[in-house]
């Protein structure tokens, strides 16, 4: 039977290697690694919170992907309030 940690995988489910898709670094690994460093030797959690955010908009991109639907929602009421005729 499973303990506790079934519920999250098990056995074999340890932090990502580090490696990317074709072998080398992956692309957040250095920002993972400040993150790890900094968490390490805080007092605090607190301490590390712009590393945590950094090394999760690496992984998920979702700040860069709101800017630019906020860019695209306003470009289209720029042009739909310009009054240009169809």
């Amino acid at each position: 039977e499973k303990g506790p940690e079934g519920a999250r995988g098990g056995e074999g489910t340890d932090m990502s290697s580090g490696f990317g898709f074709s072998g080398g670094p992956g692309r957040c690994f250095p920002v993972w690694e400040q993150f790890r460093e900094c968490m390490s030797m805080a007092t605090q959690v607190q301490a590390c919170r712009d590393l945590r955010s950094d090394y999760f908009e690496c992984l998920h991109h979702k700040k860069e992907f709101q800017q630019l639907q906020d860019q695209a929602r306003k470009a289209a009421a720029d042009k739909s309030s310009s009054g240009t005729p169809h």
